[in-house]
This record gives structure tokens, sequence and C-alpha cells, in this order.
């Protein structure tokens, strides 16, 4: 009972406090904005490299009853309408990022940017940009990728709004692989100072350290596929873990059968 209060207790102790869920550089609106982009960053696909999210445009204060459209870069993204007699519907969106690579998990960093104009006139085509008024436009963010932390700053850049989006492991993800790592190299460093032991003949030769051996390649298989975010076999984790981990672990199986299958029966202590 002392070991559970303990446990509830640091539980409570250790709960995560209120969620975050603001970018973090990202301005705040005012009564001169004709436009308000919500963006809803909800999860980051690593192996494909992309962010995925939903984006909604609300009428500012100051939007002009024609309405206006908004105009971007993003492929998967269409131009979005805005008036101030009409709801403003949630558009799926997917971002490709400019910079980063997943073979670099757990430290693995993405960088993309996001172009921006809002154009006065709902019926507005993209011939129009630079030909009719641009109106101001205030961005807001959401953070809710899991695992993922998100920085974003608006920038000007040949008078085109710019959002520069950054996104990075956790540091609690970073540090969870990082023990992982830690753990194959542990338990690879046992198998081989067991296997040692028993073919400089320190140790009797026993069959259940073969049953050890063989399971324990299929547990780091498994311990491998719990890694937070599933990331794809042959990642930083991998090379400098995993595939060194089960080489040992099999190379430890193997050098085991190979005593068994060379030393007189009398030196195996069977």
């Amino acid at each position: 009972m002392v070991v559970f209060a303990l446990a509830m207790l640091a539980v409570v102790l250790t709960r995560p406090g209120p969620p975050v869920d603001r970018f973090t550089n990202l301005p705040e609106g005012g009564p001169e904005d004709a436009g308000r982009l919500t963006v809803a960053l909800d999860s980051v696909d690593a192996p494909l490299g992309q962010l995925q999210g939903r984006a909604v445009l609300e009428p500012g204060p100051s939007l002009p009853p024609e309405g206006a459209r908004l105009f971007t870069d993003i492929g998967a993204l269409p131009s979005l309408e805005v008036r101030p007699d009409r709801l403003a519907p949630e558009t799926s969106l997917k971002l490709d990022v400019d910079a980063g690579d997943v073979g670099s998990y757990p430290f693995d960093s993405y960088r993309a940017e996001v172009q921006f104009v809002l154009v006065q006139g709902a019926d507005a085509t993209p011939a129009d940009v630079g030909v009719r008024p641009t109106l101001p436009l205030t961005i807001r963010g959401v953070a809710a990728a899991p695992g993922f932390a998100v920085q974003e700053r608006v920038v000007e850049r040949d008078g085109l709004g710019v959002v520069a989006i950054e996104v990075e492991r956790r540091r609690s993800v970073v540090a969870w692989v990082v023990a992982m790592m830690a753990l194959f190299w542990l338990l690879a460093l046992c198998a081989v100072g067991v296997t040692s032991l028993v073919v400089t003949g320190r140790r009797d030769w026993e069959s259940r350290h073969l049953a050890w051996l063989g399971a324990m390649i299929f547990a780091l298989v498994a311990f491998r596929n719990t890694a937070p975010g599933s990331p794809p076999i042959g990642t930083f984790l991998d090379f400098r873990a995993f595939f060194p981990a089960v080489a040992l672990v099999a190379l430890s199986l193997v050098a085991l059968v190979a005593t068994f299958l060379l030393r007189p029966r009398d030196e195996l202590g069977l």
C-alpha cells in the first residue's frame, strides 16, 4: 500500500500542466485586420516530410463588403475565400517541408516556409496578385502535433507575408529514445559478457543460454518498434544502437552454438 501511495503521489506531482496550444511567435489580431487565418498543425509525417493540419479563414474588422481571397504557395491548399456574410469552412492542408530528414531520428528537425497574400475581392484570381490591393492578415496557430515542438515566425519578403515553421522532437521524446539506445547497448554487452565467460570455460555451457539469446533478438526487435513516432528502419537510432545490439546478440548466439559443437562433451560441464 505504501508503494502504491508513493506511486500515485509521483504521478500527481509530475502530471503535465495546462496545454500550450498557441504558436509561439505569431502576432495577435488587431482592428485593422481584414482576415484572420487560423492554422491547426495536427501531425507531422516525418517519413513523407509533410506537415498536416487544418486552416480556417475568418473575416476581420476591416474586411470590405466584396470580401477577399487568400492565396498561398501550398499546393494542396486551394485559395480561401472570405466574405462578411458567410461562414468560414475548415480546409485540410498538407505542407511539404523544405529541410529535415527522418534519418536523424530522434534528433531530426524540420523547416518549412509558407507565402501568403490576402487580395481584395472574393472573385480574385492568381493573376490579380500585385494588381488588386492587398489587405492586412493575421495568422493564428494551434499546435497539436504529438511529440513535436513547433516554433513559427512571420516575416515580410518582397511584399508577401511569409510564415517560417520549425518543428523538432520534444525533449521528452529525445530523452526516451536516448534511454532506449543505452538499453540496447547494455543488453548487448551483457550477452557478450555471458558468452565470453562460457567460451573461455569460466562458466559451464547451458542450453538455456541459447533460449535466452534467441528470445533477446526478438525482444530487441519488439522494443525497437515501441520508439515514439514509429520511425522507419534506417535512422540514427538503428545504426547507432539497434543494429549493433542485434548483431552482437546474434554473434553471441553463434559463438555458443560453435562452442557446443566443437568442444568435447566433458569440457561442456553437461
